[in-house]
């Protein structure tokens, strides 16, 4: 029935009346579920207009007449023009069907339908997303709300920002900013990246990203021999990092003062000239701290110049709340008045303490270890204590006045 509406200006819209009968099978596993199922629909229908009713009695037929074989033997259908049937068919509802799971992120209420939209992009095949909008619709402010939302997932993110937008988001979680191109600014390409998916095998990944890497730079792939040549160089310096192949040894931060590998093979030094640069050896790692501190600017620092502390505590942390407590627990160090040499560290308890922690150099920093192989700050202190015969808690905030 076409042409339905002739004004006297000539066609303004044009329709057609159809005959049709919509047909829906509900599949559940159980007779509750189904009930809820068919609400759940019946709901949906209702929202466009649209009254739904059981096939009673005529559930074989109604089943038939849904399977695509042509068939209808209910023959229960309806006149509809073009508008009514576009509005009913597909049958599609504004929000998104997303299953909650721990990685998925609330973004708000849907416009459409005042429900909330939540998606999960890492249980998608592709993670890639794409933020279109018109100027000042809020795209920065969206992907602001995105990065936040995610690390309360334990997602990491790493943000390239040519307009400087997002170093104060960074320094309100505690995040890095990496300005690239100032003084004593690098990426260290043999730095491993210890996410999940690659902590069973993280030392491999990045020799094979290496490969690339090199491959890429030199504008041509490497031969087999110098492929090989490369393999061996690899192992050499992850072996002199302190790294190999035991996984406890991928830490980012290795040793008494958290070492990065990369600013190990930099700083590192020999503190008890025993011949040897070990991370994991408190003078050395003493030394190396002081080292990093002292000369990652390019020149010695003189630490007793406020401003030049604070350059130096700014380059080993890019964010200003970082050097500002650092600061702050200097001065308050300073103004604690003398501890008498008996109860102090000097007195015999904290002479066994430290006895008992000079034995254990050379075992690795692994977080939430025990001891008795490996341990991390928390262990170390209170093992320590305990060789002296003073229980302390482990954890820090638990020991109080002790």
């Amino acid at each position: 029935m076409p042409n339905l509406s002739q004004g006297a200006n000539g066609p303004q819209r044009e329709g057609k009346l159809f005959r049709v009968g919509v047909y829906i099978t509900v599949h559940a596993a159980t007779e509750q579920r189904l009930d809820d199922e068919v609400a759940h629909v019946q709901s949906l229908l209702a929202s466009l207009l649209l009254d739904a009713r059981p096939a009673t009695f005529r559930q074989l037929q109604g089943w038939i007449s849904a399977l695509p074989l042509g068939v209808d033997l209910l023959d229960q259908r309806r006149s509809m023009d073009t508008a009514a049937l576009s509005a009913s068919f597909p049958f599609a509802s504004p929000d998104l069907a997303v299953e909650a799971s721990p990685t998925a992120v609330l973004y708000g209420l849907n416009a459409a339908s005042s429900g909330v939209v939540v998606w999960d992009r890492w249980a998608l095949d592709s993670y890639n997303s794409v933020v279109l909008a018109r100027s000042g619709a809020g795209k920065s402010y969206f992907c602001k709300l995105d990065l936040l939302r995610n690390l309360y997932a334990g997602v990491s993110a790493a943000v390239v920002d040519p307009e400087d937008e997002y170093s104060r988001l960074a320094e309100a979680v505690g995040g890095t900013v990496i300005r690239l191109g100032a003084p004593g600014v690098h990426l260290n390409p043999l730095d491993l990246a210890l996410d999940e998916t690659a902590k069973r095998d993280a030392l491999t990944r990045r020799a094979l990203f290496l490969h690339t890497l090199l491959a890429v730079m030199l504008g041509r792939p490497l031969e087999p021999r110098r492929r090989a040549a490369l393999d061996r160089a690899l192992v050499a310096a992850y072996a002199k990092a302190g790294i190999s192949t035991d996984r406890r040894t991928w830490n980012r931060a290795v040793g008494p003062n958290q070492h990065l590998p990369s600013d190990w093979s930099t700083y590192g030094a020999d503190g008890n000239s025993d011949g040897t640069a070990n991370p994991h050896n408190v003078y050395d790692s003493a030394l190396a701290s002081a080292r990093e501190l002292c000369m990652s600017g390019g020149e010695s620092a003189d630490f007793n110049d406020r401003d030049q502390l604070s350059r130096a505590l700014f380059r080993y942390n890019n964010a200003d709340w970082y050097v500002d407590q650092v600061l702050t627990e200097i001065d308050r160090f300073d103004a604690v008045p003398g501890i008498p040499a008996a109860d102090g560290p000097t007195g015999q308890g904290g002479r066994t303490a430290v006895e008992w922690v000079l034995q254990q150099l050379g075992k690795p920093y692994v977080y939430g270890a025990n001891g008795p192989d490996a341990f991390d700050c928390s262990s170390l202190v209170q093992g320590a204590w305990a060789a002296a015969g003073v229980d302390i808690p482990r954890v820090t905030k638990k020991r109080g006045s002790c």
